[in-house]
């Protein structure tokens, strides 16, 4: 329970899945997301993940492994769903059933709030640890008192 700096995350990503058809009372457009979403958390070595509400969380050693699935869920046709993503680098604590920080914050608010489908945010953490990815930015969204630096990856 000491709080560390995942190797490249605290790529805590998140994933909201929306859909206009969907409500509460069917969760079958979520279901299948996170069906999707398992295997490839496996196999890039995410080391935490976790439903909540209508989000997905996972953390990775490599922040490029977080990108990886952040772009492949980024392209899943889940119509009329899809995933709003957001990838995070920083220092978290991590428990058995839980993560937490500011990063983790920050890319939460950035893959519930401001990102839009099939996008993925990156925070500046994020983008300082990847080096050169193509992508847009710096962009800028308030948080209350603060300014939240990102980047939308382009792909």
């Amino acid at each position: 329970m000491v709080p560390r700096q995942v190797a490249a995350g605290a790529s805590a990503w998140t994933a909201e899945v929306i859909s206009k058809k969907s409500s509460v009372r069917d969760p079958g457009p979520f279901r299948r997301a996170v069906f999707k979403a398992e295997p490839l958390f496996v196999s890039h070595h995410a080391c935490f993940w976790k439903t909540a509400a209508d989000n997905l969380m996972a953390s990775f050693e490599r922040v490029e492994d977080a990108v990886a699935v952040a772009r492949e869920l980024a392209r899943l046709d889940l119509s009329p769903s899809a995933f709003c993503l957001a990838v995070g680098y920083g220092r978290i604590l991590q428990l058995e059933d839980d993560v937490f920080g500011d990063e983790v914050n920050v890319t939460f608010k950035l893959g519930e709030d401001v990102a839009k489908r099939g996008q993925v945010l990156v925070s500046q953490g994020a983008m300082q640890a990847l080096g050169a990815h193509e992508a847009e930015g710096p962009l800028y969204v308030e948080a209350g008192e603060s300014t939240i630096t990102y980047y939308k990856l382009r792909f």
